[in-house]
């Protein structure tokens, strides 16, 4: 009986030839590459117009899969590919941290893919940072944790907030 090894490595890449590291990365390394960037959808109005925005949660970095990873040669391969900057180190003794949190990430994706406001978990008295909404950019405290609102404080100003509605991030 053999065990089946699971290979993720995490890739910090070069955002803006994206396009080309995933190609590379299927066309060299294998059809069976898998590349997972979490990231949320943010909305937002400018002159009565809705324009998405895509904000991956992990900036510049990317997971990527292949069982062929375990082998030096296609990990050498890695760090030649169009887009790539590096790859992380001590992803081999990480393997259950990465899963785990892939795992966690996909729970908490909606049916496009992105994930869902509720990613994060909420704490009273910890600061947070609005990503959405009338408030985007400002730092607010969680002063009371209801099933849908939160009570919040921004400066001096006390509100009450739908948890859903808005993209938040802990700082």
């Amino acid at each position: 009986m053999s065990l089946r090894v699971i290979m993720w490595i995490v890739i910090k890449y070069d955002k803006k030839k994206v396009s080309l590291l995933e190609h590379d990365l299927r066309n060299k390394i294998g059809e069976n590459t898998k590349i997972y960037s979490p990231k949320f959808l943010l909305e937002k109005f400018k002159r009565l117009k809705k324009n998405n925005k895509q904000i991956h949660l992990l900036g510049d970095y990317c997971f990527s899969f292949n069982e062929k990873y375990s082998q030096i040669k296609y990990l050498n391969q890695v760090n030649y590919l169009r887009g790539v900057k590096y790859y992380l180190e001590g992803f081999k003794s990480n393997q259950n941290e990465i899963v785990s949190f892939i795992k966690y990430c996909k729970s908490h994706e909606n049916e496009k893919g992105f994930l869902n406001p509720d990613f994060y978990k909420l704490y009273l008295n910890k600061s947070y940072k609005f990503f959405s909404g009338p408030f985007s950019n400002q730092i607010f405290k969680i002063i009371s944790l209801q099933n849908k609102n939160l009570e919040i404080l921004i400066g001096n100003l006390k509100t009450r907030i739908k948890k859903e509605k808005f993209l938040v991030q802990p700082i």
